[in-house]
């Protein structure tokens, strides 16, 4: 499965011009490169190892945010697909309303479209539905028109959960952190969980 640097590689986001945007906790410590140096991402994923968890923004900004920002959907300029978070039930969640890891597992192979990656984050999924090849926005038209879209996609898999008594949160906005492969989940004292590639498919594109 691919490493923290081949799978931001994947998503081609150096191919959207801008800065890619960072965040470390507990520390909330924010940080941005280019996107066409993802290579420092990954640098600085390693360095933390265990000490820090890492999230990046797959929506990539326009400009560098200042110092402890990390821009807002409004500041985005492109995004690799869409993507979606659904937690399991299990320590680190207040919510009980929602699948174990065996029923997330069905749930994702029922859905209407097979995502082009799943990602265990050591508490729940992220699902990514990759586009053919990223959608680097020409204008503020264009911004809407894809925060719509994700907006309604993320939508249409909590509606379907909720048929099973889930409740998952809305995470579709353009600007959204996610865990970062290759790094740990923290969130439970001395439990370091791995964040980990579990599926990876080049043939499953969107377009847009």
């Amino acid at each position: 499965m691919p490493t923290c640097l081949e799978f931001i590689a994947k998503l081609r986001l150096n191919q959207i011009p801008g800065h890619i945007v960072g965040l470390e906790l507990p520390s909330k410590t924010t940080f941005s490169f280019p996107s066409n140096e993802l290579n420092r991402l990954a640098e600085r994923a390693e360095a933390v190892g265990l000490t820090s968890q890492i999230y990046y923004a797959p929506g990539i900004q326009a400009v560098a945010p200042g110092p402890r920002q990390r821009g807002g959907s409004a500041s985005v300029c492109g995004i690799p697909g869409f993507w979606w978070d659904g937690d399991i039930l299990g320590p680190g969640h207040k919510q009980t309303a929602l699948p174990t890891e065996k029923q997330i597992k069905g749930f994702i192979i029922s859905l209407p479209m097979k995502p082009s990656a799943v990602v265990w984050t050591g508490g729940g999924v992220h699902c990514y539905w990759l586009f053919e090849k990223p959608w680097v926005f020409s204008d503020e038209a264009d911004r809407q028109k894809a925060a719509a879209m994700l907006a309604g996609w993320q939508r249409r898999i909590i509606e379907l959960g909720s048929r099973h008594g889930w409740k998952f949160d809305f995470t579709g906005d353009l600007a959204r952190v996610l865990r970062l492969p290759g790094t740990w989940n923290l969130k439970i004292p001395g439990q370091p969980r791995p964040v980990t590639v579990e599926y990876w498919s080049d043939e499953n594109a969107l377009q847009h």
